[in-house]
C-alpha cells in the first residue's frame, strides 16, 4: 500500500479529487492535508491546482505549503524517482 497526499489548501474540489484516486487506487491511502510532513512522508503527491493561479499562490502562501510544494516536487521526482502530480482544471 502507498500513500497519496492530495495537497488541500483551501481552493479546489479536493474532495472530487480524493474520491476519484480512491476509485482508481482502492488499495492505497488517499490523504487530503495541508501537513508540510504528511506531504514530504507520502509515497506520492497530487497537487490540484485550479484556473485563478493569484489566488491559488496567494492560499499556498496563506497555509505556509510553497516551500513544501518545491521541495517534495524535487525530492520526489528525482532522487526517490516517485510520482509528483498536477491537476489542473481551467473553468
Amino acid at each position: 500500500m502507498q500513500t497519496i497526499a492530495i495537497v488541500d489548501y483551501g481552493m479546489g474540489n479536493v474532495r472530487s479529487v480524493q474520491k476519484a484516486l480512491e476509485y482508481v487506487a482502492p488499495n492505497d491511502e488517499c490523504i487530503l492535508t495541508n501537513d508540510p510532513k504528511v506531504i514530504r512522508d507520502s509515497d506520492r503527491v497530487v497537487f490540484p491546482g485550479q484556473g485563478a493561479m493569484g489566488s491559488c499562490m496567494r492560499a499556498l502562501e496563506s497555509n505556509d505549503l510553497i516551500s513544501e510544494i518545491k521541495l517534495s516536487s524535487e525530492s520526489k521526482t528525482i532522487s526517490r524517482n516517485l510520482s509528483w502530480t498536477s491537476v489542473i482544471i481551467w473553468l
